[in-house]
């Protein structure tokens, strides 16, 4: 969603895979278009995440862009492979075009 919402939010799950499939079952194979983002890394908990945006959307404004597109967060580390919140990594990218 554009636009924060408390409730019956939208998302899309991407993942990278090696080759196109077949669409099944509600999963969608298609190609991304390449784009130009404003990318930051965010280490620590997700209860953080509102600095990190802050951070990237005041160096967007700053830097003569407007956002293009809903941002993109990319979990390299979590939950899944580290217990400890502090060492948790996400690539958060907005992607941009000249304002």
């Amino acid at each position: 969603d554009p636009e924060y919402k408390e409730r019956d939010i939208s998302i899309e799950y991407n993942e990278a895979v090696v080759s196109m499939g077949n669409d099944v079952d509600g999963i969608f194979f298609r190609e991304m278009p390449a784009v130009t983002v404003a990318a930051v890394m965010h280490k620590g908990a997700y209860v953080d995440f509102p600095q990190t945006y802050a951070f990237v959307m005041d160096w967007v404004e700053k830097n003569g862009y407007r956002v293009a597109e809903s941002p993109r967060e990319s979990y390299i580390d979590g939950v899944w492979n580290n217990t400890s919140e502090e060492n948790w990594l996400t690539e958060i990218q907005v992607p941009l075009e000249k304002a």
